[in-house]
């Protein structure tokens, strides 16, 4: 979406979120060198790890004016990608910085996304981390390759997971936003969505997915330890071991069987999880039911 006269330069790899007094700030910037002399267009580049890229030379002496677009896609990811759009269209989220009139030399660019509200490039971010987590445990990619984040207009709803795409309701937390909280806690419910979309996926099709959210009751509000039923707190209580979050499960059953920990409750079912996986020959963290894996408990 260039005006007259003015070129994109195209980023697809975002930066990592900053949390500051309770609420959200995504920073990027990025620095290009613009000689001229061509009537190329500015050609797509990815950012490196900070977030950071720079622009093959760009030589045209009748444009003047450019500005950088995150793009919300990793298409670069290893066999497949992280894309965020919203429900109305599968193009990929994008944000552009200010314009910026240069003729030569180097130009810097750079913009702030800040909201008291989780911004998209959040949510985008954390699904990314998620995906990378898994590649470098298990050197491979997800089973359902691509993976998608639909932002929806849901108000009052929680984000849910199918095969490979994750339904975000627009404005709902990723997860811890305090500052003294590290990336896991951050970004725990993208993480706990995630475990969802590959349980779901080595556990069968779209079809046993649909008869199993009948069969257990999966739609629902519910708590860590909620006592429910054993398909039910198995999915749930896989995807909060994968979120690394069950506070504060083991959950004991009241009355006659006080001293119990029943395996319908979903914060019983993450705890084990982790505690099977820590354990010798099992592999590292959240290995555990990955298909490399020695114990492959996902159903």
């Amino acid at each position: 979406m260039s005006g007259a006269g003015a070129h994109p330069l195209l980023g697809l790899l975002a930066l990592a979120v900053f949390f500051r007094d309770g609420s959200y700030m995504h920073r990027f910037q990025w620095r290009i060198t613009i000689p001229f002399d061509t009537d190329q267009p500015v050609p797509p580049v990815h950012t490196d790890a900070h977030g950071y890229f720079a622009s093959t030379t760009i030589r045209d002496p009748d444009v003047h004016s450019y500005y950088a677009r995150l793009v919300l896609n990793d298409d670069r990811g290893p066999g497949g990608s992280v894309h965020l759009h919203d429900w109305w269209t599968q193009n990929s989220r994008s944000y552009d910085t200010p314009y910026v009139e240069v003729t030569a030399g180097s130009v810097n660019f750079q913009a702030e996304i800040s909201s008291d509200e989780t911004p998209l490039c959040a949510v985008w971010q954390g699904a990314h981390n998620a995906y990378q987590q898994y590649f470098d445990i298990e050197g491979r990619q997800p089973p359902f390759g691509d993976y998608d984040i639909t932002v929806e207009d849901a108000p009052g709803f929680t984000p849910w997971t199918n095969l490979d795409t994750t339904h975000w309701p627009r404005g709902y937390v990723t997860g811890c936003s305090a500052i003294a909280c590290d990336d896991l806690a951050h970004y725990r419910v993208t993480l706990h969505e995630f475990g969802h979309a590959l349980r779901h996926t080595f556990d069968g099709d779209d079809v046993h997915f649909a008869g199993d959210v009948f069969r257990f009751a999966y739609a629902r509000f519910h708590k860590h330890c909620d006592d429910t039923n054993l398909g039910f707190a198995f999915n749930e209580g896989w995807a909060e071991y994968w979120g690394q979050h069950w506070d504060p499960a083991p959950c004991q059953r009241s009355g006659t069987y006080a001293d119990t920990f029943p395996e319908q409750v979903e914060g019983n079912v993450a705890y084990w999880l982790n505690v099977l996986a820590s354990c010798p020959g099992v592999g590292p963290e959240r290995d555990v039911g990955n298909p490399a894996s020695t114990s492959r408990i996902y159903s």
